[in-house]
């Protein structure tokens, strides 16, 4: 399956993951890292925090 996707777009790869199930970047949990960056940092209260997406 995996050497399918060398012709595939980046776009394709993510939807066919999606597809078949394979995720592996929903933890159902957060993110040890970022639990930890969280309780280090000195954030204001707000509604929502956005730790940002890179593509």
């Amino acid at each position: 399956m995996f050497s399918l996707f060398k012709s595939m777009s980046k776009k394709d790869i993510f939807n066919e993951k999606y597809d078949v199930g394979h995720t592996p970047w929903e933890l159902d949990r957060p993110d040890f890292n970022f639990v930890n960056m969280v309780n280090k940092m000195a954030l204001k209260p707000c509604k929502a925090l956005d730790k940002g997406w890179k593509c």
